[in-house]
């Protein structure tokens, strides 16, 4: 199937979605802090661990998960541009998302976003990420940038940013930042190519 994954689920009927869903739950069990949407999924008949089928629902609920699902899209596709801040161009979400939060509308958005990346030039990747297979592993939280060096106690995540107390050390000296990158391209190469992404990616194609 050549038809992207976004659009792909975009067009789907909503018994099909949600019978797919529910299949995706038998292996994909939901994180414990969604417990209060799980509830809510088992009122309309989305049980964990069994099929759904949309045709078998009260009149009443059928109504409204089909109504419901083309209410949502058309949410969605409205509040994607206008979700999260803006910083020199570009918007960063990095709050409420994943098990950070029950931001459920937010969290489908990125879902839905996720789905339009190009698995194709994802493969690129493979050559750009290698893996050190023995210790000591590195563990470095420094890079170089514009000739300066950083570094810091702080991790690249949402907690990491918002929620703990780090340090950030920045250093405006090229040299440093030069001796950095010359350590860095030691390690590069005594490190092999991440080949665990290609078998990854090939089965995330489209076909």
């Amino acid at each position: 199937m050549k038809t992207p994954p976004k659009l792909q689920v975009d067009g789907m009927k909503p018994d099909a979605f949600f019978r797919y869903a529910a299949e995706l739950l038998k292996t994909n069990p939901p994180h414990q802090t969604d417990w209060s949407q799980v509830e809510r999924l088992r009122r309309i008949g989305i049980v964990r661990g069994e099929a759904f089928d949309l045709s078998l629902q009260d009149p009443a609920i059928r109504s409204a998960i089909e109504q419901g699902a083309a209410d949502a899209l058309k949410l969605m596709i409205e509040k994607a541009n206008s979700l999260d801040r803006v910083a020199n161009g570009w918007q960063i979400a990095t709050d409420t998302v994943g098990v950070y939060g029950d931001y459920y509308l937010k969290r489908a958005i990125v879902a839905r976003r996720g789905l339009g990346v190009d698995f194709l030039k994802l493969g690129d990747l493979a050559d750009n990420v290698r893996i050190k297979r023995g210790g000591p592993f590195m563990h470095l939280k420094a890079y170089a940038i514009d000739g300066e060096l950083r570094t810091g106690s702080a991790n690249f995540s949402a907690s990491g940013e918002h929620e703990q107390d780090n340090d950030l050390v920045v250093i405006r000296d090229a040299g440093a930042a030069g001796k950095f990158d010359a350590h860095f391209e030691r390690m590069w190469d005594a490190a092999e190519p991440m080949i665990e992404f290609a078998p990854a990616i090939n089965a995330l194609e489209p076909k």
